[in-house]
């Protein structure tokens, strides 16, 4: 059942709204359309001042009970929290084969095309445009609202669930992505996402992107299932300079980190610019600075994007391809459960996905050979070794890695053996000390694939962009190039490829 049936069940009744921020409306529904309601005889509870979450079509006084009492007031469907009737009277929902009568237009899912073109999983939900606070919506609203297929006869709920993915941004911020100031945030955003998607084999949701006048006024999050995972703040006329180290001459500016890589960086003046570009510098405006953060937080996070539902999606697709193939191997030896988890496992090292058929593949081989799952997910490592290795090579085709000696990863072995918690050890500050602040990813070559995923797992803490991987992922024909590096000894070390 759509949310016009639901929401039709109300109509002409008083209802309760609660709103994003810490505002509730009470009146009359007296119609549905696909971005907004209608509420006529209302009275609006809260701190109203500051907030964008409704546009009030007419005002008057503050009328009795505490609170702002309107003729008529349009709430928008995206700031709408949770919806109850508050008379005793509600009729049965509608049945699903059976016509809504409401006078507004219908509701309409139309993917982008970069969603009919990219490769890897699907997911279409809801972008929202911000503009001058983020009062008109570019897109319809309609997958932002999740109703349950099957309420009670007697239920006066709505509920509606988070955003999978969203950025907020402070009220400075907000012109980054009205288009009609001159703002490329949204533009920006999408073309992140069929980066993401031709680079990784995930299309990610799309972004919500709305105004939170509760952070700074230059400030950002990015959320992932209503959970922050990144947060920055920027400075929205300066520029960013990256790569101080090689600059030929110096710059001022005001000291930063920059907030996707955690390098050292400079805030300059517009005048500036062209100075620090001739210098040597990267120099970045501040839209390309968040939507940069963006890509690096969501690669990291991916999967946490990726549901079981993706999987089957993923898989229907798969089928009209391959469908002797997906009907003799999933999920009869390979359950939808196991590839889940194994993609979840994959993306969560930034291992791209796109070759799903050679996955299942790999698993359908070694599911029964395996004694658990950490070693399954060795042999599907070893299968699609490639596919992990070729993206980390150099211009010359070259892998080039730091790779530990034989006491470093003796010592490495002996700390798991003990569930030692390797973050805190001095083996590890050594390693990390190895690695370069860079914008590129790195590689620790291991010959032991029993320490592989626990050293992951305590360099991910310090440095997310650093590939851990074991000897036998390699490639026959590809080279590894020796990078320099300290071992568990403190002494310079550049051995050689380890043996298979």
């Amino acid at each position: 059942m759509d949310y016009y049936s639901q929401l039709s069940r109300f109509l002409r009744r008083r209802i309760c709204i609660d709103l994003a921020g810490r505002c509730t409306a009470w009146g009359t529904l007296a119609s549905v359309a696909s971005d907004h309601l209608r509420l006529v005889d209302t009275v609006i509870l809260g701190d109203l001042e500051g907030h964008s979450w409704f546009e009030q079509i007419q005002y008057a006084q503050d009328g009795e009970g505490g609170g702002l009492r309107n003729p008529e007031t349009i709430v928008r469907i995206d700031c709408v929290l949770h919806v109850t009737c508050v008379d005793d009277d509600i009729p049965e929902p509608a049945d699903e084969g059976s016509t809504s009568t409401h006078d507004s237009d219908p509701i309409s899912e139309e993917p982008s095309s970069d969603d009919r073109s990219a490769k890897g999983l699907r997911k279409e939900t809801t972008t929202t445009s911000t503009s001058d606070s983020l009062a008109t919506s570019l897109e319809r609203l309609s997958t932002g609202l999740k109703v349950s297929n099957t309420p009670s006869p007697d239920s006066s709920e709505v509920d509606i669930v988070d955003d999978r993915l969203s950025v907020e941004i402070g009220v400075e911020l907000v012109r980054l992505a009205d288009p009609q100031r001159g703002g490329e945030l949204l533009l920006r955003i999408s073309a992140s996402r069929q980066q993401i998607a031709s680079k990784t084999g995930v299309v990610i949701p799309k972004v919500r992107i709305r105004d939170n006048i509760r952070l700074e006024s230059a400030a950002y999050r990015i959320l992932v299932n209503g959970n922050v995972i990144a947060r920055g703040e920027l400075r929205i006329d300066d520029y960013l300079v990256l790569n101080l180290d090689k600059m030929a001459l110096p710059i001022d500016g005001v000291d930063t980190t920059d907030p996707a890589f955690g390098l050292n960086a400079k805030w300059i003046k517009p005048e500036q610019r062209e100075r620090a570009e001739l210098a040597g510098g990267v120099v970045c405006d501040a839209a390309s600075v968040l939507t940069t953060h963006f890509v690096e937080a969501v690669k990291n996070r991916l999967h946490e994007l990726v549901s079981c539902q993706d999987v089957l999606d993923r898989l229907e697709e798969l089928k009209r391809q391959n469908p002797d193939a997906i009907d003799e191997l999933v999920p009869g030896k390979v359950p939808i459960a196991l590839l889940h988890r194994m993609l979840q496992h994959l993306l969560e090292e930034r291992v791209a996905i796109i070759n799903l058929m050679r996955i299942i593949e790999s698993l359908a081989y070694h599911v029964e050979l395996a004694a658990n799952h950490d070693q399954l997910l060795q042999s599907l490592r070893v299968d699609i070794g490639r596919d992990i290795c070729e993206p980390l090579t150099d211009e010359n085709g070259q892998l080039q890695a730091i790779i530990l000696d034989d006491e470093t990863e003796c010592e490495i072995s002996r700390l798991v053996a003990e569930a030692c918690d390797l973050s805190n050890t001095e083996t590890l500050e050594r390693i990390v000390e190895s690695l370069q602040p860079t914008f590129e990813s790195q590689v620790v070559l291991v010959q032991r694939p029993e320490i592989r995923r626990p050293l992951f797992d305590a360099i991910a803490h310090i440095r997310r962009d650093t590939f851990v991987i074991a000897s036998g992922e390699v490639p026959r024909d590809l080279t590894v190039v020796p990078l320099d590096n300290h071992t568990a000894s403190g002494k310079p070390t550049s051995q050689s490829l380890p043996p298979r």
